[in-house]
C-alpha cells in the first residue's frame, strides 16, 4: 500500500516562507556588507556575447 502525504496550502506557504528566509540568511552570510562594489571600469574586457545569449547558445551547440 502506497501512502502519500498531502500538504495544505497553509503548510506549503509556511515552508516556502521559511525556505526564502533561510536562503536570504545564507546569502547575507556569503556576501557581507564589506563586499566591494564593482564598476564597469573594474572589468578588463567586456564580453560582447553577454548581451546576446543566443550567440552563446549557438556556439555551445556547435561544439
Amino acid at each position: 500500500m502506497e501512502t502519500t502525504k498531502t500538504t495544505s496550502s497553509t503548510e506549503f506557504e509556511e515552508e516556502r516562507t521559511d525556505f526564502y528566509r533561510q536562503s536570504n540568511q545564507n546569502l547575507n552570510r556569503a556576501y557581507g556588507d564589506d563586499e566591494p562594489e564593482y564598476t564597469e571600469e573594474d572589468f578588463l574586457e567586456i564580453n560582447p556575447n553577454f548581451s546576446n545569449p543566443q550567440v552563446l547558445h549557438d556556439e555551445f551547440m556547435r561544439e
